[in-house]
């Protein structure tokens, strides 16, 4: 429920960033196939996500009923506890998205704050360029992070590898800057953004698990 209500300001920094980037330099071939692919993954996303939340009742009903007993065939997985659990889940995230979208309030807040969000990862990104000694735009990274971050639906951990990856074709022929830069600044800011995080919050999590353990 939170991915999906990323999506709204992420698509809106896509297409102010590369609108005022346009407005000062072409944008190339591949930032062009860039954005076209995102924004095509993301309407068919968001297509799929109507599409499901039109028939969210069936989903609840049907789904867990057609996945506890196939996965009940393998010995590590109970058929009956698989279609609970699923069940619970899939009505509470459509509770959690019912509840937001009518509380107009909650809803502003919640996508305010999305997109304050990334604009501090974006920010992140610009400081790691300073601190690899090649400064760029500010402008560039507002619409790069979210453009990359569509490689997080691949099944990496935490979009491992393919973010990375993402953000090095985006930036070599946005910035002007050599590879090696813009690969020491993204590994920067990787770390700054996905590693760091994830320790502290690791430790965090297996330090109050032990606690609730205990």
């Amino acid at each position: 429920s939170v991915d999906v209500l990323n999506v709204v300001p992420s698509v809106s920094l896509v297409f102010l960033g590369v609108g005022s980037y346009a407005a000062t330099t072409a944008v190339g071939d591949r930032v062009g196939f860039a954005v076209a692919s995102a924004v095509g993954l993301i309407a068919a996303i968001v297509a799929a996500i109507a599409l499901v939340w039109r028939f969210r009742a069936a989903v609840v009903d049907r789904v867990p009923g057609a996945v506890g007993p196939f996965l009940g065939r393998f010995d590590r997985f109970d058929a009956e506890t698989i279609e609970a659990g699923l069940a619970d889940r899939l009505g509470n995230f459509f509770a959690d998205i019912e509840r937001v979208g009518t509380d107009r309030t909650r809803l502003l807040g919640i996508v305010a704050l999305s997109l304050v969000g990334w604009l501090f990862q974006a920010a992140a990104l610009t400081v790691a360029f300073a601190a690899v000694g090649h400064p760029i735009s500010p402008l560039v990274p507002v619409f790069v992070v979210p453009l990359s971050y569509v490689a997080g639906a691949t099944p990496l951990p935490g979009g491992l590898g393919g973010i990375e990856a993402a953000l090095v074709g985006l930036l070599v022929p946005t910035t002007g800057v050599a590879a090696s830069a813009i690969t020491a600044a993204v590994l920067v800011f990787r770390g700054a953004v996905y590693w760091l995080p994830m320790v502290i919050g690791g430790a965090s999590a297996s330090a109050l698990g032990v606690k609730a353990f205990e």
